[in-house]
């Protein structure tokens, strides 16, 4: 089969190369997957080598989120069968999981235990649901498990043009909250778009600790780049005494979520392959109470493989980008 298989790291994504590869093995309790559709992350700069993460090495195969039709399960799987539309997150499955695996989307076939797989439900495409992995996933365990969103929570999302922002937006009004953003000049109209937040602040504009009305919030969620968030929204008032900061790009902060008071809750947070939480997003999309933008989609050849990557670790996205390996 073809697939994006790094023997090694690269300096560049312009490195990247498809090769031919055996097609993957099916172990007991996996399903065989042909994909249809990938989509691309900015987590995929893990090809540089230059992130530790737990579960990941080299030789590998790209790719944490798709798609796909079931093609062969082995015979002590029962929750899905040859012909099963499916989507799933390959990512972070390796924290106390007798089946980890991080990557491996970026391919014609994926193996993968079965018990990591969601049914596409009616009314969502392939498209939609490759892309809605990663960050429904994120999203719904941040505003839900770790968050505990609900009626007339104040919830700041720091970053609302990111993918991810948007569906905790959109997640947070949905619950009932008060939730305010920050994006860019650049980005304003595409976060306004969604109609979701109730208060934007342009940060080219304004700093979003120095805005009065922006005080007290019980959940802040950091999708930013920005150092010294953290400092900034106790400093500031942005955040209560109690309240719970929550960032998924800055782990200089730390993993211990007790160890910055006066907050309940504080540190980085990775997220974990969750199929409840799969199904509860795909729900949501496939009934229009969610949307997760496509940007751009790119064809399964190396010169539609590097643009892609070169699109999305520019940092500059505005929406999903995907990569369309076997169209239905």
């Amino acid at each position: 089969m073809q697939a994006v298989w790094l023997e090694n790291a690269v300096k560049s994504a312009d490195e990247v190369r498809i090769q031919t590869i055996p097609k993957p093995e099916l172990k007991p309790g996996y399903a065989l997957v042909k994909v249809a559709v990938a989509a691309i992350n900015p987590v995929e700069k893990l090809i540089f080598g230059t992130i530790p993460i737990p579960g990941w090495s080299f030789p590998t195969v790209c790719g944490v989120e798709f798609s796909g039709v079931v093609e062969a399960v082995s015979d002590d799987v029962q929750n899905v069968k040859p012909g099963d539309e499916v989507f799933a997150l390959c990512w972070k499955c390796g924290y106390h999981d007798p089946a980890p695996m991080i990557g491996g989307a970026f391919a014609e076939y994926i193996s993968i235990a079965a018990d990591k797989l969601s049914k596409k439900p009616e009314g969502l495409s392939f498209e939609q649901a490759a892309a809605i992995c990663s960050v429904g996933t994120t999203a719904s365990q941040c505003v839900i498990d770790i968050g505990q969103v609900t009626k007339g929570t104040k919830l700041l999302v720091l970053g609302g043009s990111s993918s991810v922002g948007l569906v905790e937006i959109q997640l947070g009004k949905l619950l009932g909250a008060h939730v305010v953003t920050t994006a860019s000049t650049r980005a304003l109209s595409f976060v306004q778009q969604f109609n979701s937040a109730d208060k934007i602040i342009n940060y080219n504009e304004k700093r979003w600790d120095e805005d009065a009305d922006v005080k007290d919030f019980d959940v802040i969620f950091d999708c930013t780049r920005e150092p010294d968030n953290l400092t900034k929204a106790i400093k500031g008032g942005v955040v209560r005494a109690g309240g719970k900061f929550i960032t998924i790009t800055d782990p200089s902060i730390g993993f211990d979520p007790t160890a910055h008071p006066p907050l309940s809750w504080a540190a980085f947070y990775g997220s974990h392959q969750d199929t409840t939480h799969q199904d509860y997003i795909a729900d949501l999309v496939a009934k229009g109470k969610i949307q997760v933008p496509i940007e751009a989609r790119f064809p399964f050849t190396e010169a539609g493989v590097i643009e892609g990557l070169q699109k999305v670790l520019s940092g500059k996205s505005l929406g999903k980008s995907l990569l369309i390996i076997d169209s239905h």
